[in-house]
């Protein structure tokens, strides 16, 4: 059974707030795309994954959808953990192991998605925590089991409280590619710093806010 990818995606005029000292809406929303980009490249190159669809309030993304060739769910409005399962039951074939990732992962490759993914089991739940150690970047549930997901502030205590309730094992797989996502302007100028880091400029077209 292949494996359904869910990518969660706010709306764009309140992507990246937190870069709003150094980056105008405009940039945000364009640099929230890229990134959003890359991931969805890498799961579309990850043999495994066989499905995948963005969910999103945003009706430009899912115009950005349309142009790229991505499936893209609106978000019903009731919020992002409710959005997620919406997702999920939406699926083809509701038995598809889950993978749910962020959409801010610039150095996402395939073979960090197959990492991942090689960790499953039925009785298991593989998760990639987030760079800081406290979120969840990535999600793998067994479609045999049932499983809430509790994204948000302390997601990766929360995932691990889940699991027990349902007596599922948790797995954890650290990645530079899983952990490194982009909330901060220290995070942007690590980003800016490595390669390809001029198609992430390009795409937010360096607009800074001089306030």
């Amino acid at each position: 059974m292949g494996v359904l990818a869910i990518v969660p995606q706010s709306h764009l005029r309140a992507a990246k707030t937190r870069l709003a000292a150094v980056l105008r809406p405009d940039a945000r929303a364009a640099l929230a795309l890229e990134l959003l980009g890359r991931v969805c490249a890498a799961l579309r190159a990850t043999p495994a994954v066989t499905a995948l669809t963005v969910v999103s309030p945003d009706p430009a993304v899912r115009a950005w959808g349309d142009r790229n060739g991505y499936a893209v769910t609106l978000d019903p409005g009731c919020g992002l953990n409710a959005a997620l399962e919406y997702a999920r039951r939406g699926a083809r074939d509701p038995r598809h192991d889950v993978l749910i990732i962020a959409a801010d992962l610039p150095w996402l490759r395939a073979a960090d998605v197959t990492a991942l993914l090689r960790a499953r089991r039925d009785t298991r739940i593989v998760l990639a925590p987030s760079k800081d150690g406290a979120g969840t970047n990535a999600l793998a549930l067994p479609g045999c089991r049932w499983f809430t997901p509790s994204f948000g502030a302390g997601s990766r205590v929360a995932h691990r409280r889940e699991a027990a309730l349902r007596g599922l094992e948790l797995f954890e797989v650290a990645r530079p590619g899983l952990a490194f996502d982009v909330d901060t302007p220290d995070d942007l100028r690590t980003l800016w710093s490595t390669v390809p880091a001029r198609a992430t400029r390009r795409a937010s077209g360096s607009r800074y806010n001089q306030g």
